[in-house]
């Protein structure tokens, strides 16, 4: 089986509101519209009146390379290149207040996105004849991430806020892959001694679970503080299906060709408990000088391998500045990191769990 739809999702690979897009996502210390109900729900309670939010992320060109994507037993090579245009709505939130200073918040996050096709064709000699064997590969994939939050945010008094939310993820990732070949007698005629082909497509869904909580300081008006914690996220239920057609000939001389063809059909749904999503401790610092902002952002995330009792740990870093130009203008511009946290080499063609850096 020459694919694989990863098990879990990545951390920030779309900057969700309008205040994380303008700041690179350094926002812990600062959030105050409906994408504080992801980064740190304690800025709910800036809301001063009812509020809804809509951000289109049209930001994203991925280049991909994947070295030796098919190798044969000779030592023969390909790479696959790849070019994706992510281009989604990233997120949609609601903020209401109260009149007892409780502000609520409802929103609908696409966390994750992957929508890409690769095709690599690899062409070498046989190891015993002089003909030439001849293979290509092609697999697309797509997998995205939505979370629906509900959070609360309040004040304890002018300069310290509140948070906590709840939040059901679900994700959807399906996968086609063809691989056919064979060993090539004629380049012209295309006539070949043996030949093979696979054709597969699997399909999964989830839905899972996780917490959150965060809190806001403010010692001053030059100064802002923010921590956030998220709970690991934990599919309660799968459902998944794999369809697969696996054909082939052999050409015998003298004698007519031997052909095989096999199918494969699998369904299964279940309640289940495995971690999907790390867990997570977000840290913020921001600077105010009049109109400018300077906002500075740490985060750890823990993630256990599938299977493993292993941990595994990444760290992040986010910089941003906003400089408000008039009071109706305002100029953002940030640097971040969005490292994996499952540090293992991927096995498997189209397993990739790429590092992001970005501004």
């Amino acid at each position: 089986m020459l694919y694989a739809v990863p098990a879990r999702a990545g951390s920030d690979q779309v900057l969700l509101g309008d205040d994380a897009s303008l700041l690179g996502g350094a926002v812990t210390a600062i959030v105050s519209d409906g994408s504080a109900l992801w980064y740190n729900p304690a800025g709910l309670a800036h809301a001063s009146r009812n509020t809804i939010d809509f951000n289109l992320s049209a930001y994203t060109l991925r280049l991909y390379r994947v070295p030796e994507a098919v190798v044969s037993l000779s030592g023969a090579s390909a790479s696959a290149d790849v070019t994706e245009v992510v281009v989604i709505p990233a997120s949609v939130s609601y903020v209401r207040t109260t009149r007892g200073g409780l502000r609520i918040g409802l929103g609908v996050f696409t966390t994750a996105l992957a929508d890409y096709s690769q095709t690599a064709e690899l062409l070498f000699s046989d190891l015993t004849t002089d003909f030439d064997w001849e293979w290509l590969v092609s697999l697309s994939n797509r997998i995205t991430v939505y979370h629906g939050v509900l959070g609360l945010g309040w004040s304890a008094n002018e300069r310290l806020h509140f948070g906590v939310t709840a939040d059901v993820s679900y994700v959807s990732a399906t996968q086609s892959s063809q691989v056919g070949g064979g060993l090539i007698l004629d380049q012209q005629t295309g006539q070949a001694a043996l030949a093979a082909a696979s054709s597969a497509r699997l399909s999964l869904t989830g839905v899972g679970l996780r917490f959150g909580a965060g809190v806001m300081w403010e010692p001053s008006d030059l100064v802002s503080l923010g921590a956030a914690f998220q709970t690991a996220s934990y599919v309660l239920f799968s459902s998944f299906s794999l369809q697969q057609v696996d054909a082939g000939g052999v050409a015998v001389p003298g004698e007519d060709g031997v052909v095989f063809l096999d199918t494969f059909n699998t369904s299964e749904s279940s309640l289940e408990f495995e971690q999907f999503e790390p867990y997570r401790w977000r840290l913020g610092l921001a600077f105010h000088f009049g109109r400018t902002t300077l906002s500075f952002d740490g985060d750890v995330q823990l993630d256990q391998r599938a299977l493993s009792n292993r941990w595994d740990v990444s760290f992040n870093g986010r910089v941003g500045a906003l400089f408000g130009l008039t009071e109706a203008l305002s100029f953002g511009f940030g640097l971040f990191t969005d490292r994996r946290t499952l540090r293992e080499d991927p096995e498997l063609f189209g397993e990739a769990n790429p590092d992001f850096y970005g501004f």
